[in-house]
């Protein structure tokens, strides 16, 4: 089953640009692709409820960021209707696209209800490293969904850990990390990154957690089983496959028995704007180191921070080498990238396993 209870669907690229809550009711307003298929309509749940349906209008802006998709013009949606008070000042907020009467694509995000906390924020130079942008409230709100998809998927596969021992590997300067320890009250949070300035800049506005600089490779500054969860978002997109895998094989060391890494990728969805020619390698490879990423020049060795891409097949069959692959969702994060969560197996099983 998906999202909600609906049966499975393909995840979407998607965005929110905004949802209203007033007294009584809701709006919500954004876009919604699948390459594949032509949506008619949208249907739009907030924590679960029904808040309305509406056909699909008008998206120049869309169209023109994915000139290969001919339906990508009408893309656009705004639903509302009467929902019920939040129980939370967080929503979870699923876009389900329909066609010819039927559920064919879908995507989540989380939203603010409420202003968000004014939390510390780095400068401008440090948002952009991380996000590509300077405007701060755009890094506050994909930090704040970005955390809550990520903790989200930690409690599905960890229900029973109320207080996880929990790594931000690559927390930058902490765009999602701020968010956490709200998110998830007596969570033992710790982070690290290559970016020592983005560390230090951590370090001294969330004093109460651990922040480390690292190198570009192993080892982590960690012991074996310290942590329950790994998060990293944004992280394996930039690495080619023999790096990937060296921090897989690290990350699985530091991860407890039974502990979860939780990570995005580059699928098929995120290369959607990447040249014809990189998606038809993909497409036939599984993976594609497509070029040199200059966000961390000065900061990575040289060529080390790439643009990867990676389809679930691919995924599933290399990185589950190391570690087996429990959930993979396209879209699953922001709508743009895919989802993966790798579990270390328990000690009894890992010692049958490696007795064949």
């Amino acid at each position: 089953m998906g999202r909600s209870g609906v049966e499975r669907v393909a995840g979407a690229l998607g965005c929110l640009d905004g949802v209203a809550v007033v007294e009584g009711g809701a709006a919500a307003s954004g876009w919604l692709l699948h390459p594949e298929h032509r949506i008619d309509r949208v249907r739009v749940l907030v924590d679960g409820a029904e808040l309305g349906e509406a056909p699909v209008e008008a998206r120049p802006d869309v169209a023109r960021s994915f000139p290969g998709v001919k339906h990508a013009a009408r893309a656009g949606f705004h639903v509302s209707g009467p929902l019920a008070p939040p129980a939370s000042s967080l929503l979870r907020v699923e876009t389900l696209g329909i066609a010819g009467g039927r559920t064919v694509t879908a995507a989540e995000e989380y939203w603010p209800a409420e202003a968000l906390p004014a939390l510390p924020a780095p400068d401008a130079e440090m948002m952009e490293r991380v996000s590509g942008s300077r405007d701060a409230a755009q890094f506050d709100r994909a930090g704040l969904g970005i955390a809550a998809q990520l903790l989200a998927a930690v409690q599905r596969h960890l229900p029973e850990v109320s207080a996880p021992r929990l790594l931000d590997w690559g927390s930058g300067s902490g765009r999602a990390t701020r968010f956490m320890p709200s998110l998830w009250p007596g969570l033992h949070l710790a982070g690290c990154d290559i970016d020592a300035a983005a560390v230090a800049w951590c370090a001294a506005h969330m004093p109460e957690h651990a922040f480390h600089a690292t190198g570009p490779f192993p080892p982590l500054p960690f012991g074996d089983a310290a942590f329950d969860a790994v998060l990293a978002a944004s992280v394996m997109t930039h690495l080619t496959r023999p790096v990937q895998m060296r921090w897989l094989a690290e990350i699985r060391r530091v991860l407890a028995p039974g502990g979860v890494f939780v990570a995005s990728v580059h699928g098929p969805l995120a290369a959607l704007p990447a040249p014809e020619a990189v998606r038809d390698r993909l497409a036939r490879n599984g993976f594609v180191d497509a070029a040199a990423d200059a966000r961390l020049d000065g900061i990575a060795p040289p060529d080390y921070y790439r643009a990867a891409y990676q389809t679930e097949t691919w995924t599933r069959k290399t990185w589950g080498r190391v570690m087996p692959v429990v959930e993979y969702r396209a879209g699953g994060l922001t709508n743009y990238q895919d989802l993966v969560v790798l579990r270390r197996r328990p000690a009894g099983r890992l010692r049958r396993w490696l007795r064949g």
